[in-house]
């Protein structure tokens, strides 16, 4: 795979680092690969600083992934994409439906001070 995923439990927070590439050739194990590690957790963090480069079939899987927690009553917050990724998320508004944050830290500044009710609505 082009598209290494570390993640990482910070508290309650569940912190993915995305680094390399995410292309068609990757998407769909992306995507099975990241459903299974969101089923137990409310908080996420996507820290995208080590992504280079987005494609759409990438960008689908990943959406997905996002949608399909929130749809779970999860809280997601996206961290430092970089500029060749950021152009597809603006273009395809993924940026307005998903907070995005310029550093992980300040994400995780965020997510830490929601309190747990707030996930159990």
């Amino acid at each position: 795979m082009d598209i290494e995923v570390h993640s990482e439990l910070i508290g309650e927070i569940l912190k993915f680092t995305l680094k390399g590439k995410l292309l068609s050739n990757d998407a769909k194990v992306f995507a099975d690969t990241l459903q299974n590690q969101l089923q137990s957790h409310q908080k996420l963090l996507f820290d995208l600083g080590g992504m280079t480069e987005i494609d759409y079939d990438g960008l689908h899987a990943l959406v997905s992934s996002l949608q399909w927690a929130c749809l779970k009553g999860c809280i997601v917050k996206l961290a430092a994409i970089q500029p060749a990724p950021r152009i597809l998320f603006d273009i395809t508004r993924v940026s307005q439906v998903f907070e995005c944050f310029p550093t992980a830290q300040e994400a995780l500044d965020v997510l830490q001070k929601i309190d747990d009710t707030a996930t159990s609505l």
